[in-house]
């Protein structure tokens, strides 16, 4: 509850120990924080997102 009050994210990593990035899947995780839920994706488009994305396979 403090997280959705102070509107406070974990911090950002850069790379996987692997080498791997995890740049979309923090863009598609920014993309559902929005307090309001009309700002926020839904899941199907998360889903749709991460489904697409070459480096999760």
């Amino acid at each position: 509850m403090a997280v959705y009050q102070m509107d406070e994210r974990p911090l950002k990593i850069p790379m996987e120990y692997n080498g791997v990035s995890y740049e979309n899947v923090w863009r598609v995780a920014e993309a559902c924080w929005p307090k309001s839920p009309a700002d926020r994706i839904s899941m199907s488009e998360a889903f749709q997102l991460l489904r697409a994305d070459p480096s999760l396979t």
